[in-house]
């Protein structure tokens, strides 16, 4: 069975989940390919199958952004846990525990 015909089945049956890994599969068969025979194979798709291919894209195009935004620290907000965390007033005290070695 060729690519676009494997792609057509498992698009037809499969849940969104499985489309996409399916899809993603079928795509990494197409790496080593032209962009010109990409584009022939994808342009061979019937128009709502070439809908999903586009969908895929944008989808991947959003996961890149993620990835990358993920990198970066975000400013730090100075006071941001002011409020947020009580020490004890006997925090500085020796504890019990230690007495003997004291």
């Amino acid at each position: 069975m060729n690519c676009i015909g494997e792609l057509n089945g498992l698009i037809k049956w499969a849940s969104l989940n499985r489309k996409i890994h399916a899809f993603y599969s079928i795509l990494r068969k197409f790496v080593m390919m032209e962009n010109a025979q990409l584009f022939s194979h994808i342009s061979s798709l019937p128009m709502h199958l070439q809908a999903e291919v586009a969908d895929f894209v944008a989808f991947l195009e959003e996961k890149i952004k993620k990835e990358k935004g993920d990198n970066t620290l975000k400013e730090r907000q100075f006071g941001y846990f002011k409020g947020k965390i009580k020490m004890s007033p006997d925090f500085d005290e020796p504890l019990e525990d230690f007495k003997d070695y004291m």
